[in-house]
């Protein structure tokens, strides 16, 4: 977008780094990067590791982890022209519950967890509230959630982190017919989990913050 970005050389001079984000908007496909010799180098500012004794390897911090997936475009349910229309899945009622696979990698167990959930109504009909949502983790319910209309609805959940396994996790989400309503439909957008986890990597790769610790 014609600014400028910072950039750091390869050790050996092969290459060279620098921080690319994704495209800002729905209908943008790529984010595209120029590489020119004429303009002006803008080199990454560095710093030198701190002198600090190595990490014992039981280090903790709050992990969050994102699960999403842009299956079914669906442009008609919202007014905001810039909003993010793509949804996961559908729920209808009558429907069975669905589970949704997710990683909890370096979970430690302690303490307490939360899950965050986004869903969006479809239907709207003269009873309200008309949309229930119940949610279970590996099989533990956990919470439930109310909402009406074409309303978008974002729910965090708390639960023992001892409901959580180091490595592959489910949420379920269920539809109840209990609200009186002819039918309901909604729509599952995305979660969030966040949990106490150790500094452990999936598939080599690890995004995490320092939380305080010196290594």
């Amino acid at each position: 977008r014609g600014e400028a970005v910072a950039y750091a050389p390869a050790a050996d001079l092969s290459g060279l780094y620098f921080y690319g984000l994704g495209p800002s908007a729905d209908f943008e496909r790529d984010n595209v990067y120029r590489l020119s010799a004429e303009s002006v180098p803008v080199l990454m500012a560095s710093r030198p590791n701190p002198d600090v004794p190595p990490p014992a390897g039981d280090e903790t911090y709050l992990r969050t982890v994102t699960a999403e997936q842009d299956t079914l475009g669906l442009p008609e349910l919202f007014h905001d022209p810039a909003a993010d229309f793509w949804i996961w899945d559908y729920f209808f009622t009558g429907d069975g519950p669905k589970s949704f696979a997710f990683r909890a990698d370096g979970a430690t167990g302690a303490g307490q967890a939360w899950v965050t959930v986004r869903l969006k109504g479809g239907s709207d009909t003269p009873t309200a509230p008309e949309h229930h949502a119940a949610f279970r983790l590996n099989g533990t319910p956990i919470g439930e959630v109310w909402f009406d209309g074409l309303q978008a609805v974002e729910t965090t959940q708390a639960f023992d982190a001892s409901l959580l396994v180091d490595g592959e996790n489910a949420l379920t989400i269920e539809i109840l017919d209990d609200g009186g309503a002819p039918y309901s439909l909604f729509y599952l957008d995305s979660f969030d989990v966040r949990f106490g986890s150790t500094y452990r990597a999936h598939g080599n790769r690890l995004e995490c913050p320092a939380a305080g610790h010196a290594a």
